[in-house]
């Protein structure tokens, strides 16, 4: 998982982490553990994140999978 490239895919679509953790019908600060690592972020979770973000599938395998399928390493 690549939280920064999560948050940095939250922040560029100009979207709070308060207002991410309200979509998700969390708390600021439950979102706030998801983001940096400290609680862990289950498939609906992901599948909601991706969905609020509107996501290409190569920010999902970047994000939830860090894979990097842009990448030239062959």
């Amino acid at each position: 998982m690549n939280r920064a490239e999560l948050k940095a895919a939250r922040i560029r679509r100009g979207i709070t982490s308060k207002d991410m953790a309200k979509k998700l019908g969390l708390t600021a600060q439950q979102y706030c553990y998801k983001e940096n690592g400290s609680r862990r972020i289950f498939l609906g979770d992901a599948q909601n994140i991706a969905k609020i973000l509107q996501l290409t599938p190569a920010e999902i395998l970047l994000i939830f999978f860090d894979i990097n399928i842009n990448s030239n390493n062959k």
